[in-house]
């Protein structure tokens, strides 16, 4: 009798882990305020805080015609939009806004070629300049104090130059020379004294390693051996220490100083690609925007208990993620409607 008293408890306890596991939270948890309005069917966005209000940078993807732009919102009024950048056919990537500067990568495709130009503006979108670098095509960029740094190819072989603020001389950092067969740039410290890259010391699968560049020594450390596959993301938090590799279902989760420190482990239910990662450090909440749940469509994932248990955020709209500089939590609709999201405590 003892024996079937804790079987059918150990049951009702996988039921009810079961059901916490799927059941939607409840959407008053988090309450949703309108800030703007941009087109429809964006690929890439991205919002940061200037003086006055935000500066939000999107971007429609190839596939559905191109088209980007960058707006600013005047104190949050979802009815005062400013326009600062906008193109009917390019699409825009790696926004850095330092103050009143703003960077970008403007990908320009025509005649099967990709064409990619680094622009600037030092007058908050006034005016805007192209900076020319060494790089056939330009896949990453970061600034980093008064220096840039960009990553790309020339004629296909991958290639990573730093200059001063200006654009005016590159510098080569030879990757070759450290042994690299190749190199991504990432991301970088919030210190500015490192920066994140992905590399691999030769072709074999499942060689990448989580690299470190010291920005002052100009000195490659490798920090964390990778998969096959791994993506990076850079978790929208107000710790902006925080970074973040996703590989087969599971989200690992670094704080990175002078070095990387593994702070979290997550494993993601099944069938979830996630495109953003969202982390409150003041609560236990989590939220990642998913893109692939057999017979859903795009949707936000919530967690408040630091990923242990997972369910979708029903809402009577198709919201995702949109990352922020700032640690806010933003979300985004089909029709391109910007939600400012207040996590009540």
């Amino acid at each position: 009798m003892n024996r079937i008293k804790i079987f059918i408890l150990i049951f009702s306890c996988m039921i009810i882990a079961g059901c916490h596991q799927h059941t939607a939270f409840n959407p008053a948890n988090i309450e949703l305020t309108k800030i703007a309005k941009i087109p429809n069917n964006i690929e890439f966005c991205q919002i940061d805080s200037v003086s006055d209000g935000y500066l939000i940078s999107y971007s429609r993807s190839f596939a559905k015609g191109g088209g980007c732009g960058v707006i600013k919102v005047i104190n949050s009024d979802a009815n005062i939009n400013i326009s600062l950048y906008e193109s009917d056919s390019s699409t825009i990537s790696s926004i850095d806004v330092d103050g009143n500067n703003i960077f970008f990568i403007r990908n320009d495709f025509s005649e099967k070629k990709l064409r990619t130009l680094l622009f600037s503006s030092q007058d908050l979108g006034r005016n805007w300049t192209v900076i020319n670098t060494p790089l056939g095509t330009i896949r990453k960029f970061l600034k980093v104090d008064d220096f840039l740094y960009v990553e790309g190819s020339i004629e296909g072989t991958g290639r990573f130059f730093k200059s001063s603020g200006t654009g005016n001389f590159w510098v080569e950092i030879n990757t070759l020379e450290e042994g690299f067969k190749s190199l991504y740039l990432l991301n970088k410290s919030s210190s500015g004294a490192h920066l994140v890259c992905m590399g691999s010391y030769s072709f074999n699968q499942g060689d990448n390693r989580g690299l470190l560049f010291n920005t002052e020594r100009k000195t490659f450390k490798s920090i964390v051996n990778l998969g096959d596959n791994p993506i990076y993301l850079k978790p929208t938090s107000k710790d902006t220490k925080l970074h973040a590799f996703l590989e087969g279902g599971v989200i690992m989760i670094y704080s990175l100083e002078n070095d990387f420190h593994l702070q979290n482990k997550i494993t993601l239910p099944d069938d979830l690609n996630i495109t953003n990662l969202y982390i409150d450090v003041e609560s236990d909440l989590m939220a990642v925007s998913n893109r692939n749940v057999k017979n859903r469509a795009n949707e936000i994932w919530i967690s408040f208990d630091k990923g242990q248990h997972w369910a979708p955020y029903e809402h009577e709209d198709s919201l995702n993620l949109i990352s922020s500089s700032f640690g806010a939590l933003f979300m985004i609709d089909v029709d391109g409607n910007i939600y400012r999201g207040n996590i009540k405590k």
